[in-house]
């Protein structure tokens, strides 16, 4: 592992303190979210020792966890970094949790973004993990333009505004959102040959996203299995796989 900046959804709560072990021989220093109501499982936020980005405070949220990392080259620079688990289900009482989920996100963001004097629309802010959502989701569209709206009240109430986010593996151009391309190759050189985004989830579906704002640009997106340039059904977990998720992840260049 070489990422300075690692998200992790549904990690098993009673074996967080062997998983920190692990972590100390990798030069990590790791933060769990914190769970109530007897879940065993919650998102972690990993942090490489040697990055110049280091935690400065936290927040865990029922369905988020916030951290507020701080570059000790650049004292006065922060990324606010959301790593992610949305709302499982296809129902649209389901997406409305998502909805909601998203919005309260989106205050926490705001608040801690204002705490520091920052302008919500010059932050560096990166949204991270599974959000349970296929692109042609409203949802999707709603983050890609800055704003959310209920997807039951589409036409009856106005849109909540928001940090206007780009979808780090997605290349598009509208009159709203115009991010920079991005080259997507395996990370592993053992595996040739490029491939666009296919699957994140056992399925066959894209679930997980990497969200940036624009004072973020894309160098590099990374796919980190071959399987994700393909779309067919997969039956994980399994002995060789034990998640039923990929990994995917971005390299970043910080526009200050």
């Amino acid at each position: 592992m070489d990422a300075d900046i690692i998200c992790l959804q549904e990690v098993q709560v009673d074996l967080w303190q062997d998983f920190c072990q692990i972590l100390e021989e990798h030069q990590y220093t790791g933060v769990l979210q914190n769970v109530t109501g007897g879940h065993n499982v919650a998102s972690a936020l990993l942090v490489k020792k040697s990055s110049p980005l280091q935690l400065e405070r936290l927040e865990s949220r029922s369905r988020v966890l916030i951290g507020v990392l701080q570059d000790s080259k650049k004292r006065k620079q922060k990324v606010y970094l959301a790593n992610v688990h949305l709302e499982a289900g296809e129902k649209e009482q389901d997406n409305m949790q998502r909805y909601h989920q998203l919005k309260s996100l989106f205050k926490r963001l705001s608040h801690h973004i204002q705490a520091d004097n920052n302008r919500i629309d010059e932050a560096a802010v990166i949204m991270a993990g599974d959000f349970n959502m296929l692109r042609t989701n409203p949802l999707h569209s709603f983050l890609s333009q800055g704003r959310l709206q209920s997807p039951e009240q589409l036409k009856s109430l106005p849109a909540f505004s928001t940090i206007q986010l780009c979808d780090s593996f997605l290349e598009f151009q509208d009159d709203t959102v115009q991010p920079r391309s991005s080259k997507i190759h395996f990370a592993s050189s053992e595996i040739k040959g490029r491939g666009q985004l296919q699957r994140t989830y056992a399925k066959g579906h894209v679930l997980d996203y990497i969200w940036h704002s624009p004072s973020l640009r894309v160098k590099d997106s990374l796919l980190l299995h071959p399987m994700s340039c393909s779309n067919f059904p997969q039956k994980w977990p399994s002995e060789d796989h034990p998640s039923d998720h990929l990994p995917v992840g971005v390299d970043f260049e910080w526009e200050t």
